[in-house]
């Protein structure tokens, strides 16, 4: 129950950090828009790498999250954002696209 939870923790965080990204793309010039991505993809694969220093960390000071055989379900979660990161940035693609032809 305490992963489960700490999984759900994780995720959401990472969704409010690709809402707030996707606002920002929205709002920006083209070459900005290309800068944000580049950022927004850093700072995804560091807050994967914050997320296993830190249950890392908390695994030393006994302090125990089961994520399964080889942390597979904390695998699972970073796939899940990387597929999310992606949906963003097409869709923020495709709205800005019609925004500027006017369609949206």
């Amino acid at each position: 129950m305490k992963a489960t939870a700490a999984l759900i923790v994780i995720l959401l965080i990472y969704t409010l950090f690709s809402y707030l990204v996707h606002r920002l793309l929205l709002r920006s010039k083209w070459l900005m828009f290309i800068i944000i991505v580049s950022v927004y993809v850093i700072l995804s694969n560091y807050y994967f790498d914050f997320v296993t220093y830190a249950h890392q960390n908390l695994r030393l000071k006994e302090i125990y999250f089961e994520f399964g055989h080889g942390d597979v379900l904390l695998l699972a979660v970073y796939a899940i954002c990387i597929l999310l990161a992606l949906f963003n940035i097409v869709f923020s693609i495709v709205r800005k696209r019609k925004k500027e032809k006017g369609l949206y």
